[in-house]
């Protein structure tokens, strides 16, 4: 028990007036002592009203684990003495740097004995967190005494990437054949594979028509395509510090690995194998492609131990070694970012032995910022510089992507809201018109 802020600035006006007292009239004095005793006795009862006793208690629970870009909350339920009545209890948590700072917030005790609160656990960064105490304080009925009490939780709780938003998207194409729709397609050229036979109704593809069985039937027979499957599917993502860099609270990386698993479920369910690789200076986590829902777990796991690096990305040790890991021709999906043309010539170079083999998909994400800061209308001078170097760094990003689209690779520039569809969408189109 301690005595509050309220008590403090009471116990010094009455030494005041003491000090006044004994100035101007010795024989207060005696009083002034009195009515600092009964001051004193008031604030030991104050403090006795709200002793905790053995009945107080909080109990606390925490979800198994957090998700990125989503808020989960921890459930507290306290547990006080009947006779406290109705009163503030003030709650603060303790928790690791990778969660957001939980402010202090209130919970009013009433005259019952179970009172219930919860606190939001935002992440900011994947790994392993924790929860590490809760601190709780209150006053007496008066408002004199303090009484503070701290519990020691220290639990781990990991953070992954957000399953949750992966569950939701997928349920939109979890009907039979919804990537390519409901409707049967007949789709010529190399790498098709032949499906079935049907008679030939007005609406078909002509050019589909079989005419040695057509000639057998005595009827006009067509061929049916369908897509191919089992194509092998690499998400390559930068994890050196560029990708570190939050947008709208969550980093790049996190951004790319939610609408990477997004894919990955749907590409598995559509028969392609999937595989993933992250690196910076080096290659740090590597997954064959596999094939299967069943094998989704293996690629949420390898994505959630992507660490972030200070490090730069090394493109030229990255991509020989996924050329000399790919022994067929793959669909490559590269995440990652860069600054200039300059830190880019390099990457470029190693893209295009790449394209050379594979079909790369060149993922970047624009930072909504600087391309609002590059039309802001300038009516200062700082203002006309920062705007110059926002409209060069987005001239210079421009070139680079003409780059590599020269170069045959697809390239994907596009904001945080977007990614999701606009990554699907390539897929899809690349499926359709079988350039794996």
């Amino acid at each position: 028990m301690r005595p509050s802020l309220k008590a403090l600035y009471i116990f010094g006006g009455l030494i005041l007036v003491s000090l006044a007292v004994v100035v101007f009239a010795e024989e207060g004095a005696m009083i002034t002592v009195v009515l600092a005793g009964i001051f004193l006795v008031i604030l030991l009862l104050d403090g006795l009203k709200s002793w905790p006793g053995s009945e107080f208690s909080i109990r606390h629970r925490l979800p198994n684990c957090l998700y990125m870009g989503a808020t989960d909350h921890m459930e507290l339920e306290v547990i006080v003495p009947d006779a406290w009545g109705a009163c503030r209890m003030e709650i603060a948590v303790d928790v690791e740097e990778k969660i957001t700072p939980v402010t202090v917030f209130y919970l009013m005790i009433d005259s019952l004995s179970r009172n219930l609160g919860t606190v939001p656990l935002t992440p900011l960064l994947r790994g392993k967190s924790s929860v590490d105490r809760i601190w709780v304080r209150w006053q007496g009925p008066l408002g004199l005494a303090s009484w503070t009490r701290r519990i020691d939780i220290m639990n781990s709780l990991p953070i992954l990437p957000n399953i949750r938003s992966v569950s939701q998207d997928a349920v939109k194409f979890s009907a039979r054949d919804a990537l390519f729709g409901i409707k049967p397609q007949w789709q010529l050229g190399n790498g098709s594979e032949f499906d079935a036979l049907r008679e030939y109704v007005p609406g078909f593809d002509s050019r589909a028509i079989d005419w040695k069985s057509s000639a057998r039937h005595h009827k006009l027979i067509c061929k049916e395509f369908q897509t191919e499957r089992n194509h092998q599917i690499i998400l390559a993502y930068d994890t050196a510090h560029l990708m570190r860099e939050p947008i709208n609270g969550i980093p790049k990386l996190d951004h790319g690995i939610n609408c990477g698993l997004l894919l990955s479920y749907l590409s598995l369910k559509n028969g392609d194998r999937v595989g993933v690789m992250g690196f910076d200076s080096k290659v740090r986590q590597y997954l064959g492609p596999t094939g299967g829902v069943q094998n989704f777990t293996k690629i949420q796991q390898v994505t959630a131990d992507l660490s972030y690096s200070s490090e730069e990305a090394n493109y030229t040790l990255a991509m020989a070694e996924l050329l000399s890991r790919l022994n067929r021709r793959s669909l490559i999906i590269l995440l990652t970012d860069f600054e200039d043309t300059v830190t880019a010539d390099l990457m470029i170079d190693n893209l295009k032995r790449l394209s050379e083999r594979h079909l790369v998909v060149f993922v970047s994400l624009r930072d909504k910022d600087v391309f609002d800061f590059a039309r802001k209308q300038v009516t200062q001078l700082d203002d006309l510089t920062g705007t110059v170097i926002a409209q060069d760094f987005i001239q210079e990003r421009a070139i680079v992507l003409e780059k590599l689209t020269r170069m045959g690779v697809q390239c994907l520039d596009t904001s945080v809201e977007d990614l999701k569809v606009d990554l699907l969408n390539s897929y899809l189109h690349i499926k359709r018109r079988e350039m794996i």
